[in-house]
């Protein structure tokens, strides 16, 4: 998954879990694009190397999520 699959998902506002444990190709413009999922209750971002502090802050009004 890179950040453009990210972007495609951005439509699935009904998504609850993500697992992107392991892709490198993920990066803080990726989960920008997941900023409206504000279903989602659970995200793996172990192993994404690309993501920073940054990217995290983009996550920040994702109030569902009860495991990152």
């Amino acid at each position: 998954v890179s950040d453009d699959g990210l972007r495609a998902l951005a439509g699935l506002t009904a998504l609850t879990s993500l697992d992107l444990c392991a892709c490198g190709q993920v990066s803080d413009n990726g989960l920008h694009a997941l900023a409206n999922l504000t279903t989602l209750t659970s995200l793996n971002l172990q192993q994404c190397q690309q993501v920073s502090d940054d990217g995290l802050r983009a996550l920040a009004g994702l109030t569902a999520l009860t495991s990152l």
